[in-house]
């Protein structure tokens, strides 16, 4: 009896030899194998952390455009590095008590290590005239902000932040009827990256379950429907690390973090799908477990390469945009793809390797055409025409939700749900100080105040300005 490190010459060889051969590494190394995938994954979790703290909050800072090259001049003559709002309401700001309570919380914010400016209404009564002012029309709400200086390390940051949000909180605890809502477009930012990280780990927690069940009815046993999902979930561990390194060059942005999760998902399941599939025809046919795995990678393989290839080369195509945001989610998705045939080609056999009697044998190729999707096939190819169209009018009603579909900024505030804070604060502002909202042309020069100032008048008192 052959062992199973002992492959022999497969007649598949000359159709695919270099499947082949990575099929008989893998099948008499799979514990090898299986360790450096368990050591990548490993690796990918403690990325996940650092790939996050890295992601770029700044939507326009990935953008080719005029726009971007204006904000980036002013992020380089600004004072402030980071600011966090607040808005103050449920009394009048006229109130001694909340007045005492706001001088009180502006001199403590002024003291915290790192703040350099502290903005809270001075005349503490409603604005007469749609000014730039701190306080609502109806006298009822005021605007803090708190600006911290540039170049703080990342502790000192940290605990600025913190110090600045539980001293204005404290004023809702000092003044019964207050309410304090903390946003801004920092805050925001933050928010939906977290946010983009809590969905991909609730995305999977709820797709690699179903996918297990489903995969399970199809294969009938646990083993053989746990491996696409294991090779899923190393790809994915492997995906974050890839960001990391990915992140040294370019500026990552939260949907580069959500395609990642998604191509690694669909395409790895995908993938070792096909190839399990395979090994159970092969075995059914009554080859050994090693010819199997020879076989299915000589031919599954080679049709996994070559789609994974394609899919790859097209989403290098982004980078061809002269921008960093396509690039960077086309060079994440198309790394991504990579690890997933990685994992077709080398987890996906030495798990067939180093669990051959639980994976059992499927139907072979020669009785292949009794099967359930055999006869669903026959019967589509009779009624060909009414099984497209019923086909398609389900597809186009799963579709006419998207009708409705509105498109917001990738990092904005209105990507958040309405009970989030930081949306609740850009609510609250848009509804009750409409003089903040954000001004529809930023012209930024570099010339002098006078000169400036003589430009701008050529505008002065125009209509709508």
């Amino acid at each position: 009896m052959r062992r199973l490190t002992e492959v022999p010459p497969s007649p598949a060889d000359t159709g695919s030899p270099v499947s082949a051969r990575l099929a008989r590494a893998c099948v008499r190394h799979h514990r090898i194998v299986l360790l450096l995938w368990l050591l990548l994954l490993g690796a990918g979790l403690a990325a996940v952390g650092p790939v996050v703290d890295r992601l770029d909050r700044q939507p326009w800072s990935v953008a080719p455009h005029e726009s971007v090259r204006g904000n980036r001049l002013l992020d380089g003559v600004r004072s402030f590095e980071g600011q966090i709002d607040a808005v103050v309401a449920g009394v009048p700001v006229a109130d001694p008590r909340f007045q005492r309570e706001l001088a009180a919380a502006k001199r403590d914010l002024s003291a915290v290590p790192g703040v350099i400016a502290v903005t809270a209404p001075t005349t503490l009564a409603a604005p007469s005239t749609p000014s730039d002012s701190a306080v609502s029309a109806d006298g009822r709400a005021a605007l803090v902000s708190v600006r911290l200086g540039r170049g703080l390390p990342d502790g000192v940051r940290q605990k600025a932040e913190a110090a600045v949000e539980s001293r204005v909180r404290d004023i809702a605890r000092s003044v019964p009827g207050v309410e304090v809502t903390l946003g801004g477009s920092d805050r925001a930012r933050r928010a939906v990256a977290e946010r983009s990280l809590a969905d991909t780990r609730r995305s999977e927690l709820i797709t690699l379950p179903v996918t297990l069940a489903v995969v399970y009815v199809l294969f009938g046993g646990l083993v053989a429907a746990s491996v696409p999902v294991l090779a899923a979930v190393c790809t994915v561990g492997a995906g974050m690390l890839w960001l990391l390194v990915l992140s040294r060059w370019y500026d990552l942005t939260s949907p580069a973090l959500s395609t990642t999760t998604m191509v690694g998902l669909a395409l790895a399941i995908d993938y070792s799908l096909v190839t399990v599939g395979r090994f159970r025809e092969e075995r059914a046919a009554g080859h050994d477990v090693a010819e199997a795995v020879v076989r299915t990678m000589a031919t599954a393989g080679r049709a996994v390469r070559f789609a994974a290839l394609v899919v790859a080369a097209a989403l290098c195509g982004l980078a061809a945009f002269p921008s960093d945001f396509y690039a960077a989610i086309g060079l994440a998705a198309a790394g991504t793809v990579a690890l997933s045939l990685a994992a077709a080609l080398t987890l996906t056999p030495a798990l067939l390797a180093a669990f051959p009697k639980r994976i059992g044998a499927g139907v072979s190729a020669r009785g292949a055409g009794y099967g359930a999707f055999a006869r669903l096939a026959r019967r589509t190819r009779r009624h060909a025409l009414p099984a497209a169209v019923g086909v398609g009018v389900l597809l186009l009603t799963c579709a006419t939700p998207f009708l409705r579909v509105h498109l917001v900024s990738p990092v904005g505030e209105r990507q958040l749900p309405p009970a989030a804070e930081a949306r609740r604060y850009a609510d609250v502002v848009a509804e009750r100080f409409p003089q903040h909202r954000a001004d529809a042309v930023v012209i930024v020069a570099r010339t002098d105040p006078a000169r400036l100032q003589q430009w701008a008048g050529r505008f002065a008192g125009g209509p709508d300005v």
